[in-house]
């Protein structure tokens, strides 16, 4: 995260999920459709904006 996003402004989140709770396809399915749902709730323009700052491309407000 340090290298890759956090210096060149890139919005940034770490997830860790235990190995055992995806292991078979039960646990697969359960995690995704937990972080889909979590990830659906994401603003795009925030996306959108923090990659481009990282490409050194100036970002105007959509408001």
């Amino acid at each position: 995260l340090e290298r890759h996003a956090r210096t060149r402004g890139l919005a940034c989140a770490m997830i860790e999920i235990r190995n055992d709770e995806i292991a078979g396809d039960t646990g697969q399915r359960k995690w995704a459709d937990l972080l889909t749902g979590i990830f659906s709730n994401l603003e795009p323009e925030e996306a959108r904006g923090s990659r481009q700052r990282a490409m050194g491309k100036s970002v105007q407000s959509a408001s």
